[in-house]
């Protein structure tokens, strides 16, 4: 029982505003759309050079980053041969192939201060940076 209050203590002081993120996006000059799910998160549709990633920012502080390769025109074969590639080189991304057979990119960033990032910005431009890398590293690039 003390496990479970000591729990719901931790959740109770964890409060990453979506709006304080949202500021940050602004300050930092990205084009987004923005809007809070129905647990109070943030959920982010962020745009860089043609291409849109979606982020999850946690009420903890705690954040997801995830694209997605559509209509590659690979081969499965040749999509976890990027896959292998990519992940053997990129420490930081997770890649696999999804339901649709899209190419699914993630990057997770743990909070530990329960708090809102403050590097978000540099989260951002890393996530796109990632993903530059595993364009780079497509079959036939």
């Amino acid at each position: 029982m003390t496990l479970m209050a000591l729990g719901f203590s931790h959740l109770g002081q964890a409060d990453c505003d979506p709006m304080a993120v949202r500021q940050v996006l602004e300050d930092g000059g990205w084009k987004f759309e923005a809007e809070t799910n129905e647990n109070g998160q943030g959920v982010f549709s962020i745009t860089s050079d043609g291409n849109t990633v979606r982020a999850l920012v946690e009420r903890d502080g705690d954040t997801q980053f995830l694209a997605f390769y559509v209509d590659t025109g690979l081969t499965r074969q040749e999509s976890f041969e990027w896959i292998n590639t990519a992940s053997s080189q990129l420490n930081y991304a997770q890649l696999w192939i999804d339901e649709d057979g899209d190419i699914a990119v993630m990057y997770s960033v743990a909070e530990w201060n329960n708090k809102c990032p403050s590097s978000f910005n540099d989260h951002v431009g890393l996530f796109f940076s990632i993903m530059r890398s595993v364009e780079a590293l497509r079959p036939g690039s």
